[in-house]
C-alpha cells in the first residue's frame, strides 16, 4: 500500500511546469544573484510548481495576465490577481478576507502557521516597512495593511479552531 503512494509522489516530483518554456522570471531575475534563482527554479520550476504564485496565476487566467514584477513568492498576491480579475469579468464584489483564508489554508494543506507566515511576508513584501502593530493608527502608513493582515489572519485562525472543534 504504502509502494503505490510512494511512486505517485514520485511521479509529481518528476512532473515540471507547464509554463516553463514560457515563463522568463529566471532569465530576466539573474541579476538578484544566481544562487537565489536557482534555489526559485529548482523549487518552483521542477519540484512544487503548484505552489508558485505566478503558475496559480498563469493556470487560472492564461500566462499573459502573469505581471513580470510577480515572484513565485507572492502567493496572496496571486490570489488578489485572480479574485481581480474574476471581478471584472463577472461583476461580483472583492474577494472577501475569509475566502483568502481559506484558499491560503487550502494551499498549503491546512498548515495556519505555514499560511500565516505566507500572509505576513507578503503583507511585508508589498510594504517593505510594515510591522505587524498591535495599536494602528488611522493615519499610519500601513493602516489598510494592518487591518487587513489582522482580519486574514483572524479569519485563518477562527478556520483552525472550527475545524479542531
Amino acid at each position: 500500500m504504502l509502494l503505490p503512494k510512494l511512486m505517485r509522489d514520485v511521479k509529481a516530483r518528476s512532473m515540471k511546469c507547464d509554463f516553463s518554456d514560457k515563463c522568463r522570471f529566471c532569465e530576466e531575475n539573474i541579476s538578484m544573484t544566481p544562487l537565489t534563482v536557482g534555489v526559485y527554479k529548482r523549487i518552483y520550476c521542477d519540484l512544487d510548481f503548484v505552489k508558485c504564485a505566478r503558475y496559480m496565476v498563469a493556470a487560472e487566467l492564461g500566462y499573459e495576465l502573469v505581471p513580470d514584477d510577480l515572484y513565485p513568492t507572492h502567493n496572496v498576491r496571486a490570489l488578489k490577481i485572480i479574485a481581480e480579475n474574476n471581478q471584472a469579468t463577472a461583476d461580483k464584489k472583492p474577494m472577501p478576507d475569509k475566502e483568502i483564508a481559506m484558499l491560503l489554508l487550502n494551499r498549503f494543506n491546512g498548515d495556519h502557521v505555514v499560511a500565516l507566515g505566507e500572509l505576513y511576508a507578503e503583507v511585508r513584501r508589498k510594504y517593505p516597512g510594515y510591522v505587524c502593530s498591535v495599536g494602528a493608527e488611522p493615519d499610519d502608513e500601513f493602516y489598510h495593511a494592518h487591518l487587513e493582515y489582522i482580519s486574514i489572519r483572524n479569519h485563518i485562525l477562527s478556520l483552525v479552531k472550527e475545524e479542531i472543534s
